[in-house]
Protein backbone atom coordinates (compact mmCIF):
# COMPACT_ATOMS: atom_id res chain seq x y z
CA UNK A 1 0.00 0.00 0.00
CA UNK A 2 3.11 2.03 0.97
CA UNK A 3 4.43 1.73 -2.48
CA UNK A 4 1.33 2.76 -4.11
CA UNK A 5 1.18 5.80 -2.60
CA UNK A 6 5.01 6.44 -3.21
CA UNK A 7 4.47 5.39 -6.94
CA UNK A 8 1.25 8.16 -7.14
CA UNK A 9 3.42 10.46 -5.48
CA UNK A 10 6.13 10.10 -7.76
CA UNK A 11 4.43 10.22 -11.02
CA UNK A 12 2.65 13.26 -9.56
CA UNK A 13 6.05 15.14 -9.21
CA UNK A 14 7.31 14.10 -12.59
CA UNK A 15 4.26 15.44 -14.17
CA UNK A 16 4.49 18.93 -12.73
CA UNK A 17 8.26 19.12 -13.29
CA UNK A 18 8.00 18.40 -16.63
CA UNK A 19 5.44 21.40 -16.75
CA UNK A 20 7.51 24.19 -16.04
CA UNK A 21 8.26 26.93 -18.61
CA UNK A 22 11.50 27.35 -19.89
CA UNK A 23 12.28 31.24 -20.24
CA UNK A 24 15.60 30.91 -21.20
CA UNK A 25 17.14 32.95 -24.06
CA UNK A 26 20.53 30.70 -25.43
CA UNK A 27 20.39 29.64 -29.09
CA UNK A 28 17.75 31.96 -29.66
CA UNK A 29 19.91 33.87 -32.46
CA UNK A 30 19.51 31.52 -35.13
CA UNK A 31 22.39 30.13 -37.22
CA UNK A 32 24.42 32.42 -39.30
CA UNK A 33 24.05 32.22 -42.87
CA UNK A 34 27.91 32.04 -44.41
CA UNK A 35 28.47 33.09 -47.83
CA UNK A 36 30.88 34.34 -50.27
CA UNK A 37 31.08 38.53 -51.30
CA UNK A 38 32.88 36.98 -54.87
CA UNK A 39 32.13 33.75 -55.85
CA UNK A 40 34.76 31.39 -56.61
CA UNK A 41 36.18 29.95 -60.25
CA UNK A 42 34.51 27.11 -61.01
CA UNK A 43 37.54 25.35 -61.80
CA UNK A 44 41.66 26.02 -61.16
CA UNK A 45 44.15 24.50 -63.66
CA UNK A 46 47.54 23.75 -61.64
CA UNK A 47 50.77 22.02 -62.31
CA UNK A 48 52.36 19.68 -60.56
CA UNK A 49 53.96 21.16 -57.09
CA UNK A 50 52.45 24.64 -57.84
CA UNK A 51 50.52 26.06 -54.87
CA UNK A 52 46.95 26.96 -55.02
CA UNK A 53 45.78 30.17 -52.47
CA UNK A 54 42.35 31.15 -52.07
CA UNK A 55 41.60 34.12 -49.77
CA UNK A 56 37.78 34.68 -49.80
CA UNK A 57 36.24 37.31 -48.10
CA UNK A 58 33.25 35.58 -46.33
CA UNK A 59 30.37 37.24 -45.09
CA UNK A 60 27.47 35.95 -42.78
CA UNK A 61 24.23 37.22 -41.47
CA UNK A 62 24.67 37.19 -37.98
CA UNK A 63 27.17 39.60 -37.28
CA UNK A 64 26.97 38.84 -33.27
CA UNK A 65 28.22 35.01 -33.15
CA UNK A 66 32.29 34.83 -33.74
CA UNK A 67 33.19 33.42 -37.57
CA UNK A 68 36.11 30.44 -36.87
CA UNK A 69 37.76 28.44 -39.62
CA UNK A 70 39.49 25.50 -39.03
CA UNK A 71 41.44 25.69 -41.95
CA UNK A 72 45.42 26.27 -42.00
Amino acid sequence: MVKKYLFILAATALAFTSCIKDDSTEGGDGVSVISLQTPLNSSYTLNQGDTLKINPAVLQSNGKQKLTTNGR
